[in-house]
């Protein structure tokens, strides 16, 4: 397997919504990233809407819980996940 010891970059942003996660799992939550500021979205139509709108993950570590508006969390952007050599 190849880059076995790569490690995500994570970046700090302030949420500007509340976004809902479980305190007893690890959460990986589709968002949107811009300039600092990061979003959860909310889609009715399936999971297909969100994956096209959201350009990160927010990342609530285990023991966290809900993630309120004004909180700092952390993002990995899609664009940082793409491994070069």
């Amino acid at each position: 397997m190849q880059n076995i010891y790569w490690k995500m970059k994570a970046r700090d942003a302030v949420a500007l919504s509340d976004m809902k996660s479980s305190p007893d799992k690890y959460n990986v939550i589709r968002a949107f990233y811009k300039n600092g500021e990061v979003k959860g979205l909310r889609t009715r139509a399936g999971i297909n809407k969100s994956i096209l709108e959201s350009n990160c993950y927010v990342i609530s570590k285990e023991g966290k819980g809900q993630i309120k508006k004004g909180d700092t969390c952390q993002v990995v952007t899609y664009k940082s996940l793409q491994l070069r050599e």
